[in-house]
């Protein structure tokens, strides 16, 4: 699905919107460091990475929620075992 048309040429000069995704990228990456940062500062290391496996799970549910895609089978059985991969490392504690 694309969001925006191609950029077009206007004028002698490349469209306003093309710089777009640029910012989009931009933006969302400073994002996703602030927020690993705070994590890293919150729980150190060693338990902030255990967030990553939640990242495919919740850009599952983020992309079914603003887009309609619908998973399939694969993506979701994908998506339990991440999480419960963190469940159960989560519930382990420490040895």
């Amino acid at each position: 699905m694309q969001i925006l048309p191609p950029p077009v040429q206007q004028d002698g000069g490349e469209h306003p919107l093309a710089l777009f995704p640029v910012s989009q990228v931009t933006v969302a990456a400073a994002l996703g460091y602030a927020a690993w940062t705070f994590a890293l500062g919150c729980f150190g290391a060693a338990r902030a990475s255990n967030f990553l496996y939640l990242v495919p799970p919740v850009a599952t549910v983020l992309a079914f929620l603003l887009t309609g895609e619908a998973p399939g089978l694969q993506t979701l059985a994908g998506g339990a075992i991440a999480v419960a991969g963190v469940v159960i490392d989560k519930t382990r504690g420490k040895s």
